[in-house]
């Protein structure tokens, strides 16, 4: 099989019981664009120029790729619906997988380069 890669983090949410969100769903004002659906999906670098790149249609296949947004918020034709969260989480899964596709075997192997003693 393929190798895998323990995450060396994460964190599971209990949205219910955030004290800030309480459970909620999205809220879009009126006047808001079918643009800003797809603005609050795209993935983030932490590196501007990048970021920019990306906004404009660029690669998110890049390395430095590592924040991927999902939720009901972000599925334009199901937005405010659990559904519509369930199918954005698929979608960035699906662009993860792409990455790991394109860079998985050379983290991999980097590790294990790393752990070698001389």
């Amino acid at each position: 099989g393929e190798a895998f890669v323990e995450p060396l983090d994460y964190k599971v949410t209990r949205w219910t019981k955030e004290p800030y969100s309480c459970g909620s769903y999205s809220y879009v004002p009126v006047g808001a664009r079918k643009s800003d659906y797809d603005a609050m999906a795209l993935p983030v670098s932490g590196d501007e120029a990048l970021d920019r790149k990306i906004a404009r249609g660029g690669n998110v296949l890049d390395a430095s790729v590592r924040l991927y947004f999902a939720g009901e918020a972000t599925h334009i034709q199901d937005s405010y619906t659990v559904h519509g969260a369930y199918m954005s989480g698929k979608r960035e899964a699906k662009k993860i997988m792409a990455y790991w596709r394109e860079f998985g075997r050379n983290i991999v192997q980097n590790r294990k380069n790393s752990n070698k003693v001389a």
